[in-house]
């Protein structure tokens, strides 16, 4: 009778203690902030140095328990892209639990170094019409070069296999640059990716994280331009593509 009655207790004890441990855990806070940028499409410029006053104007969040957290917003980092004139500006934010939300934004940038590149030089003498034809000349020779070596190097990438990340960075290459459909027709903004790779991430976590940014409409004609890019699970972003979109 005693063991039974002990038994019983335990099992009750057991059951006390499962009981509590479910409502611990359904008591846990595992919603991350949201961030939400006004307007995502407005055109700011950041240039090296600037503070972050204009950058998080418009941008504000909100946690499921924590309520208007947009007091805690900060940049976690300005991603220059490999055309040096835009970056990404990633937005971070942490609430009570130390959950995570992240959004970002492209910006168009300005780096120290264009002060440089703009320095005045000394003023040289006037050169002869002889001087000035031949420098014409040889201008000419140096475009077309620069030309042949610009559309080589072009063939030569776009024949180029196997995509490979850059360092920690991961890398996506499309399909093509543009494509035209006719009003109504149907687009799959994934269908022209191509490949994206990582250094830790495989194929189908990072299909999962690849962003589309920019407004278009299949049904209204007009020429629109998408960008996309790729966030690994560390949060380091890939190079940036653009598409145009035609709808005729």
């Amino acid at each position: 009778m005693r063991q039974r009655l002990l038994t019983l207790c335990l099992i009750a004890g057991c059951a006390v203690l499962v009981a509590g441990a479910a409502v611990i855990t359904a008591s846990q806070d595992k919603t991350a902030p949201v961030i939400t940028i006004e307007d995502k499409e407005k055109e700011i410029t950041y240039k090296d140095g600037d503070n972050y006053e204009e950058l998080l104007a418009d941008v504000t969040a909100e946690d499921n328990r924590d309520g208007d957290v947009t007091d805690q917003i900060f940049i976690d980092k300005i991603t220059v892209v490999s055309d040096g004139t835009r970056a990404i500006v990633q937005y971070a934010v942490i609430d009570e639990s130390n959950n995570v939300g992240t959004e970002t934004r492209m910006v168009n940038y300005e780096g120290t170094g264009q002060a440089e590149q703009n320095v005045s030089q000394p003023e040289a003498e006037e050169p002869s019409q002889e001087e000035e034809a031949q420098t014409e000349e040889d201008t000419s020779e140096d475009e077309q070069a620069a030309q042949e070596q610009a559309s080589a190097e072009e063939t030569q990438e776009e024949n180029t296999g196997e995509l490979t990340p850059d360092g920690a960075n991961p890398a996506i290459r499309l399909t093509e640059t543009s494509r035209s459909i006719r009003a109504g027709e149907s687009f799959d903004v994934l269908s022209v990716i191509d490949q994206v790779v990582d250094d830790q991430d495989d194929a189908a976590t990072l299909s999962r994280r690849i962003h589309a940014d920019g407004e278009y409409n299949t049904s209204v004609p007009g020429t629109y331009t998408i960008r996309y890019y790729v966030m690994d699970t560390n949060n380091n972003t890939s190079n940036i593509e653009e598409f145009t979109l035609t709808v005729q």
